[in-house]
């Protein structure tokens, strides 16, 4: 084709553009007569289109203010199971049984019921190992009077305590750990290290297997093990229970699922029940390590120098294997919160790292609210609100005649299509009236063919967020944390969060200080754009179990108190396991 074949094909793509939106804009005005005007996408794409929010309209500028829930003493709290459930059920349930179904009847929401179900799991568990077993440390070393497989696997109360704490972990994404105990975790029957022989890391999925071949049982035994105690070192490393992570997988493809429902002990699980705490189980590991400091992810002789890049990657494979088979949108939320990762650890422009995280977060309260999950979508609408407020929706306007539209800054990660030619469906979608729509239209073409850089503005073009959105979507949020403070909850929502300080305190400014109308849809920023931060995670005082501490022991840095009182008081027990680092 010559240059005047391309020229006319090209005025003939961008006037079919101009008409398609048209017409798109005149049927939605047909249908809807309101003075927000919807965003659309400007033509076909491969790319996956930009999951962006549209929550309903407010009415008001009302808002609901909740400060955050105190931290204190929060896990000795939650990690009270009798008192949990007696909150959440009542005094006169039947201890350490599942709740009847009147009882989960009387709960408001699927996710209180999967909560209450979890947790009296957790107490059928408790019951079952009881005083049977008492595993201890010393000198960092276990203590496991010569636990076998062969004595595990026999044992009918260590299978069916098994059971319960795969399919309670599994049915709440991790998210009731702290609820275990620290009694749980000291008691669980561990098998001997001679059982924990693998050495090597595999791709998920990929590789051989290092062990024998498990059978149903041992699997069942091993799967709990890792999600109870997996996320401590009582296996000598974290990176110990990531590689026996890796081993079940390649474990679970030889398992013959079909003899669990006619097995009595084993018919509570299926293969999609230990898929989705296995895959939890390595997301949660391996940001415990991401967590750490480089020189303090190794541990153990046979252990690796993951660098923080080696370590998004991996949570990115396990977050992507397990979005195959969950429909409660924890897969997504922890995609949102390596997008949001990413900016920190290779250097991505803070309008991608919010453009990725907003159509993550945005997937994930979606799914979550079509399965019931009011952790994730609380969660996730107060993380899409900090990415909304951040210019992640890519809103500019053109500042000579006033022309709103969507600029898609996403990279790959978020969904965005490999293609490397120059089509508008890639670049931007519009807000704009039909008035001022071609011209939108004449503008992104030009700037596609001068090569100007996504994320660059011109000077003549500046940032603005739909303001409203963020607002609704707060309030959305704090009617799902409302129902979970209401069984005692709403901590998991708060801790799982890195943005309520920011929402809520712009929401304040604009609405109380600022005194904005509703008249207004696009507002400059009041915040700095590429805010994030690196997640270093929640601290434990290994004394008060309080979420503040950081002060770490100077001998062994590997254990932290909230103050000097606190380390003096954890000593006698501490200095059984401290060893100079």
């Amino acid at each position: 084709m010559g240059k005047k074949g391309k020229r006319r094909t090209r005025k003939s793509t961008r006037s079919d553009v101009a008409v398609a939106a048209a017409s798109q804009e005149q049927s939605k005005e047909r249908t809807k007569s309101s003075s927000r005007k919807s965003s659309f996408s400007v033509a076909e794409s491969e790319s996956e289109s930009f999951c962006i929010p549209d929550p309903p309209e407010p009415t008001t500028t009302n808002y609901i203010d909740r400060p955050p829930p105190s931290l204190d003493g929060m896990v000795s709290y939650l990690s009270n199971l009798d008192e949990r459930l007696n909150d959440i059920l009542t005094s006169k349930r039947k201890k350490a049984s599942l709740p009847t179904n009147d009882q989960l009847a009387r709960l408001k929401s699927k996710t209180a019921r999967r909560v209450a179900t979890a947790l009296s799991r957790f107490e059928i568990a408790r019951e079952l190992i009881g005083n049977q077993f008492d595993v201890t440390t010393k000198l960092g070393k276990l203590q496991l009077f010569n636990l076998s497989m062969d004595d595990l696997v026999n044992d009918e109360a260590v299978l069916e305590a098994s059971v319960h704490m795969i399919a309670g972990l599994a049915d709440t994404d991790l998210r009731l750990c702290p609820c275990v105990g620290q009694a749980m975790l000291e008691k669980w029957p561990t098998p001997m290290l001679q059982c924990f022989v693998p050495v090597e890391y595999y791709p998920l999925n990929q590789g051989e297997m290092q062990m024998h071949q498990l059978s149903n049982e041992e699997f069942v035994v091993l799967l709990a093990t890792t999600v109870v105690v997996g996320s401590t070192n009582i296996f000598g490393s974290y990176q110990q229970s990531l590689r026996l992570v890796h081993e079940l997988y390649l474990q679970a493809k030889n398992i013959e699922w079909s003899k669990f429902s006619s097995n009595k002990l084993l018919k509570g699980l299926t293969e999609e029940t230990c898929h989705n705490a296995l895959a939890n189980a390595g997301i949660r590991i391996y940001r415990l390590l991401y967590r750490k400091k480089k020189a303090d992810r190794c541990e153990g002789p046979t252990d690796v120098k993951f660098s923080s890049k080696a370590l998004l990657k991996k949570i990115e494979e396990f977050a992507r294997d397990l979005m195959k088979n969950s429909e409660s949108g924890e897969s997504e939320f922890v995609m949102g919160w390596i997008a949001e990762q990413n900016g920190y650890v290779f250097d991505i422009h803070p309008l991608s790292v919010e453009a990725d995280a907003l159509h993550w977060y945005t997937k994930a309260y979606t799914k979550a609210d079509k399965y019931g999950n009011d952790f994730i979508s609380s969660e996730a609408r107060i993380q899409a609100a900090n990415s909304i407020q951040s210019c992640g929706e890519g809103a500019i306007v053109a500042i000579p005649n006033k022309v709103f539209l969507r600029r898609d800054f996403r990279t790959q990660f978020g969904g965005k299509g490999k293609q490397e030619e120059k089509e508008l469906s890639v670049h931007s979608l519009f807000y704009s009236d039909q008035h001022h729509l071609q011209m939108a239209v004449d503008r992104e073409w030009e700037r596609l063919e001068s090569g100007i850089p996504l994320i660059e503005l011109t000077t003549e073009e500046d940032l603005v967020i739909c303001w409203k959105k963020s607002l609704t979507l707060w309030n959305e949020a704090m009617e799902y944390y409302d129902s979970m403070a209401d069984i005692g909850m709403g901590y998991f929502i708060y801790a799982e969060t890195a943005a309520w300080e920011n929402v809520l305190p712009q929401i304040k400014h604009l609405i109380d200080e600022l005194k904005i109308s509703l008249e207004y849809n696009f507002i400059l920023p009041v915040v700095r754009i590429g805010n994030t931060k690196r997640d270093v995670g929640v601290q434990m005082c290994e004394n008060c179990n309080n979420c503040d501490g950081n002060k770490k022991c100077s001998r062994c840095r590997k254990v932290v108190y909230s103050s000097c009182d606190c380390q003096k008081a954890h000593w006698a027990k501490h200095k059984l396991t401290c060893c100079k680092k």
